[in-house]
């Protein structure tokens, strides 16, 4: 198959198309990755070791042979096995991501969590940074950024760091709460306040909001606002 063919089928069936900026050599772009040759085997329906491609797209699939759909079952895995908080097993996953797509800031993210909860501050900011560089729209690893400064008891830099979090996503409750949090130990309370309202706004359901709330108005000596709150 002439790399002029190659490019016409690419074009007509979409799954073929790389990930955007991934198939320089076709001139086409797209939203899904590369598939595998065995992908290929079965659209073209003729055995994977019999095409026959120029060697540049040989070189480009092998260097891309993971798309993202093949990275999707070990991240969404590692996420899960992190919330039943079997960590070990989740960052064997997210490294295995890494392996494949060191480009991957999910995948930073998500490790990055990793380490937070298990107090290994230096590595989780490490990740963070990682996944912010990768993406500097990446609100959740400014978060993540926050959280590390919060727990180091570094207010300032964790209030800068939700504050971009918050710029970047301004529906982000959980920033909001983080923020409140850090203002309320720096005892700005009035500005704590109106991010914890903000984010009981965003998140109706949030009982740590609602409590959090009630311990400010109770410390005031605010009887009834508390008393709303913790209801």
């Amino acid at each position: 198959l002439s790399q002029t063919g190659f490019q016409a089928l690419a074009l007509r069936d979409r799954r073929l198309v790389g990930h955007r900026g991934a198939v320089d050599a076709l001139g086409v772009r797209g939203k899904r990755g590369i598939v595998r040759a065995e992908r290929l085997e079965s659209l073209l329906r003729v055995p994977a070791r019999r095409l026959e491609f120029p060697g540049a797209l040989v070189q480009s699939f092998a260097q891309r042979v993971c798309d993202d759909g093949d990275l999707r079952q070990p991240l969404g895995r590692g996420i899960a096995l992190r919330r039943s908080g079997r960590n070990d097993e989740a960052i064997a996953d997210f490294d295995e991501v890494l392996k494949v797509n060191q480009k991957h800031a999910s995948a930073f993210y998500q490790r990055g969590s990793v380490h937070l909860d298990r107090k290994d501050y230096g590595r989780a900011m490490a990740d963070f940074d990682k996944a912010i560089g990768l993406d500097p729209r990446h609100a959740s690893a400014f978060n993540g950024r926050g959280n590390v400064h919060f727990a180091r008891k570094n207010y300032d830099r964790a209030i800068e760091a939700y504050s971009q979090a918050i710029k970047i996503d301004p529906k982000y409750a959980a920033a909001y709460y983080n923020r409140g949090l850090s203002r309320r130990n720096k005892d700005q309370i009035d500005k704590a306040l109106v991010d914890l309202n903000e984010s009981a706004r965003l998140a109706p359901k949030d009982v740590a909001t609602f409590y959090s709330l009630a311990q400010i108005h109770r410390t005031r000596r605010d009887f009834d606002r508390a008393i709303a709150h913790y209801g």
